[in-house]
């Protein structure tokens, strides 16, 4: 009951990653040739992001920010933030004590999850292969996997995203708001509609001209990038 109270109690007092308003956002297909004349044209730079993939280094760096599971040390049962507030992470079974079990849990997986120290997110995986990211300062959960970030040239806003354990990312659009990244655009549900009917399950390539102008290239896993629907996401 300790812990249901705790995750209970967390919806209420542990900030949201998606709680902003949210923005809206026009969508014009564009050929190939538009697309890549752009990207020349722009030159975005990589993102480049510390990624820390050995779990005993990062069990060292984070020491007790993290608790991880009694019986398993590759599950994460709580963090706590700077300020020292405790956020469950693993939910359990109490009718045997002896016999905990977890309910549903988010742990390291090797090769999959990492710690981005630039960003103070730890990515752990659950079922079905799902991803979690956790921000280590602020106790957001569910703030993408660093992997899909890209920056706009001036910083302030950017594409993030992950995999909910389909086949198919999750992406969304962040702006830096009171020195955190905050999502303003949810892509899911909103896509198809603007775009015609364009499922956005894979996008293999994109890039923001400023912080309010995005191209995508969406196609499919496997596939040529030149072989891609792309799309201007223009913000309003």
């Amino acid at each position: 009951m300790k812990i249901l109270f705790l995750l209970l109690a967390s919806l209420l007092i542990v900030p949201v990653a998606g709680a902003q308003s949210p923005m809206d956002y026009d969508v014009q297909s564009i050929d190939s040739a538009t697309y890549f004349a752009t990207k020349r044209r722009v030159n975005p730079r990589p993102t480049e992001l510390k990624k820390i993939t050995d779990l005993e280094q990062v069990k060292r760096l984070l020491g007790d920010r993290i608790t991880w599971w009694e019986v398993s040390d590759d599950v994460v049962e709580w963090i706590t933030t700077p300020d020292g507030k405790a956020i469950p992470i693993t939910g359990a079974t109490h009718d045997d004590e002896t016999e905990r079990q977890p309910d549903y849990d988010y742990g390291w997986s090797e090769g999959e999850s990492a710690y981005y120290p630039d960003e103070d997110i730890l990515l752990l995986i659950g079922g079905h292969q799902s991803e979690i990211g956790v921000n280590l300062t602020t106790g957001d959960v569910d703030v993408g996997n660093p992997s899909f970030i890209t920056f706009s040239p001036s910083k302030m806003r950017r594409w993030n995203g992950d995999h909910d354990g389909q086949d198919c990312g999750n992406y969304f659009i962040e702006e830096k708001i009171g020195g955190h990244y905050r999502r303003i655009i949810e892509m899911e549900g909103t896509f198809r509609a603007k775009s015609g009917g364009e499922s956005l399950c894979q996008v293999v390539d994109e890039f923001l001209e400023d912080d309010l102008r995005l191209y995508i290239a969406v196609g499919w896993w496997g596939a040529r990038i030149e072989d891609s629907s792309f799309y201007q996401i223009t913000l309003k």
